[in-house]
């Protein structure tokens, strides 16, 4: 039984040495800078975007609309904006340390453009 028992504890202690030493190496995520533009012929839009922390928010907004954070790399953004008058277009655009990554329009009463995208690590 002794022989079985530290035959177990070896293979444990090195997997948790192993797990130990990746988690101390693995490099901070990288910072990217966001930007969100809404604008178009519309007066007025509905927005639904995910903030720096990734929480989802909602407001109205008149056009041109710009909304810039920083965030790490790996995460997902996503951009909606709904045209809050009978006519009009709404465009949304998504970029990404100054590349735009997404962009979309809505030519339609009350239509919704929506873009999204990951960030690179």
């Amino acid at each position: 039984m002794k022989h079985l028992g530290s035959a177990l504890l070896v293979p444990v202690a090195l997997a948790l040495a192993a797990a130990g030493s990746s988690l101390q190496s693995a490099p901070p995520p990288t910072a990217h800078h966001v930007e969100y533009l809404v604008n178009g012929s519309a007066q007025s839009a509905g927005l639904t975007y995910r903030n720096r922390t990734g929480g989802t928010e909602q407001n109205d907004t008149a056009l041109p609309a710009t909304m810039s954070f920083d965030a790490p790399g790996g995460s997902f953004v996503y951009l909606s904006a709904q045209n809050k008058t009978g006519s009009g277009t709404v465009h949304v655009a998504i970029s990404v340390d100054g590349e735009l990554v997404q962009e979309a329009t809505s030519s339609s009463p009350h239509g919704i453009a929506t873009a999204h995208a990951r960030i690179p690590r």
